[in-house]
């Protein structure tokens, strides 16, 4: 499964590390399956934070040590997904076995407790408006 970069794509954020001059996180994303109504996730690792996004990894990696497990969803704003060849050691082209994610900014999503399903109040014979 590809991860699509669209406009306001949502992440879960798992894990921050700190790398220097940038961070890596471990995150996944998901979509419904419209054939079975099943969601398929895709979780992906090692991808690095830079720019802005790395100037807000220490509040990213507080929020995702405050929800214990729960992961902290994140709106990507900037970021790009790259497949391409290096040269390795022996001097040999080679490709990399998975593609490297760079996310340059986020802004964290806003509406972490909006899917609520509570139930609207009942109405009491009192309450009916008058029509």
């Amino acid at each position: 499964m590809s991860l699509q970069y669209a406009s306001d794509q949502r992440v879960r954020v798992w894990e921050v590390k700190g790398k220097g001059n940038y961070s890596e996180i471990q995150f996944s994303s998901g979509r419904k399956d419209k054939r079975d109504g099943s969601y398929k996730n895709s979780p992906r690792s090692f991808v690095r934070l830079v720019w802005n996004a790395h100037e807000k990894a220490n509040q990213l990696a507080s929020l995702v040590e405050q929800a214990g497990g729960k992961g902290v969803t994140i709106v990507l704003s900037n970021a790009s997904e790259s497949n391409e060849p290096y040269t390795d050691k022996a001097g040999n082209t080679a490709y990399p076995k998975s593609p490297q994610i760079t996310i340059f900014d986020f802004e964290f999503f806003e509406n972490e407790g909006s899917g609520s399903q509570e139930k609207a109040p009942e109405l009491s014979p009192e309450d009916d408006i008058p029509f």
